[in-house]
């Protein structure tokens, strides 16, 4: 694997699919399909030394699922040009909610909970209060996803 210094913005990670820059998308191909064939909730964890590019490849891996996910919007021109990088086929990946959570921007909070909940409602565009039964337990609903 390569190792460069980029920064994780859209524009670079679009980039790093279509021209392979890190030379991962294979590994990135090997993610996705297996984060598609795990049933239920599940953690898994990326670990590798300070640097080596965590960030930037869940962020890939984000981005290519997002592209995946029909409920995201998303402009077709991206879309397209983030599938046509990878040879996954439509039907092996499943719509998948995607939350990029920075527990280092929440490290001093009080509540981390809290913090997590935030970043799942402001992820996800379908949780709103018109979906749940019972806005009081807004939060309860959104924990029992996890």
């Amino acid at each position: 694997m390569k190792r460069l210094e980029l920064m994780p913005t859209d524009e670079n990670i679009l980039k790093s699919l279509q021209e392979d820059i890190f030379e991962r998308n294979q590994e990135l191909q090997y993610f996705i399909k297996l984060l598609n064939s795990i049933e239920g909730p599940y953690s898994i964890a990326v670990n590798g030394s300070w640097g080596s590019g965590k960030t930037f490849f869940v962020k890939q891996a984000k981005m290519v699922l997002d592209a995946y996910n029909t409920d995201f919007d998303m402009i077709d021109e991206k879309r397209n040009a983030i599938k046509d990088s990878l040879k996954l086929k439509d039907q092996q990946i499943k719509n998948q909610c995607c939350i990029y959570y920075d527990a280092w921007k929440s490290d001093c909070d009080l509540d981390p909970i809290y913090s997590l909940i935030c970043s799942i409602t402001a992820g996800y565009k379908h949780f709103n209060e018109k979906n749940f039964k019972n806005k009081d337990n807004f939060p309860g609903d959104i924990l029992k996803g996890m």
